[in-house]
């Protein structure tokens, strides 16, 4: 289990999903723990994360694609982005989002930058 804090909450989750750029193109995010067996940067298939806490990193619609795949696979999705509010998804993920959101399928943790992922927690800037 790991414990990912921010400045107003702790999340728990099995695994993290960094999903911070184009798919085949992601981006690093340049912190301590990015490389452990446990994060990953690509979403194969949802599926394999049913019925787990997941924290998902990033705001443009790989993020928010993959977090509506694993939330809509039983998964208990928190989705983690650095802006207060997600204007690069498309104006359907966005939707899908809200819904998920709104029937507690999908926690937002806006304003949040992952500073370092460790085995059992995730430390926020």
């Amino acid at each position: 289990m790991i414990l990912a804090h921010s400045l107003n909450q702790t999340f728990k989750a099995r695994a993290i999903i960094l999903a911070i750029g184009k798919s085949g193109n992601f981006n690093r995010l340049n912190i301590p723990g990015e490389n452990l067996d446990k994060v990953s940067n690509r979403l194969i298939d949802p599926n394999i994360y049913k019925k787990k806490r997941l924290l998902i990193v990033g705001g443009g619609d790989s993020a928010v694609e993959a977090s509506i795949s694993c939330a809509q696979a039983e998964s208990d999705v928190s989705l983690s982005f650095r802006t207060q509010r997600l204007s690069k998804p498309k104006k359907e993920n966005l939707d899908k989002l809200k819904i998920l959101e709104e029937n507690k399928k999908i926690n937002l943790i806006p304003s949040s930058n992952v500073k370092e992922i460790r085995e059992n927690e995730v430390e926020f800037k």
